[in-house]
This record gives C-alpha cells, sequence and structure tokens, in this order.
C-alpha cells in the first residue's frame, strides 16, 4: 500500500491527519521514539533504563486505550 515506505514520521504524519491518533498521542510516540534512540546511541544501555522505557511505554499505550477519543482526534491536545 501507499504507507509501506514511509518512516515514522511520515506514519505519525498520516495518523494525525486522518484522525486516528490526536496530537497528544503523536507527541508521545515521537518522545517514546526519542528516547528509543538516545538508549541506542548510548551504547550503556542499564536493565534500570530499559525498565523505564517500557513503563513509560506501557503508560503511553494505557493512556490511548483508556482516554475516550485519546488515539484518535477527539482527545486532548
Amino acid at each position: 500500500g501507499q504507507l509501506g515506505g514511509a518512516n515514522f514520521d511520515g506514519l505519525l504524519d498520516c495518523a494525525l491527519r486522518s484522525g486516528l491518533l490526536n496530537a497528544a498521542a503523536v507527541r508521545s510516540l515521537d518522545g517514546l521514539r526519542h528516547l528509543r534512540n538516545l538508549a541506542r546511541a548510548d551504547g550503556d544501555l542499564t536493565p534500570r533504563r530499559a525498565q523505564e522505557f517500557a513503563v513509560l511505554a506501557a503508560a503511553v499505550s494505557y493512556s490511548m486505550r483508556s482516554q475516550p477519543g485519546a488515539g484518535r482526534g477527539q482527545g486532548p491536545a
């Protein structure tokens, strides 16, 4: 499909424009990506840092599933 070659930014932008994600969800997912990239570049990923990232990712996931419209355009921006 059209999104087969899209990068992460392109997918987030498409999801935002189509109303699948709201601005808050996009910012959260982009923040997780930046944390992941920092950890990857650091090369000294400790189990504690990995666990902290997993907790943040779970919190974003929970927020998107539990708040009405948070994953879509109706949620808080």
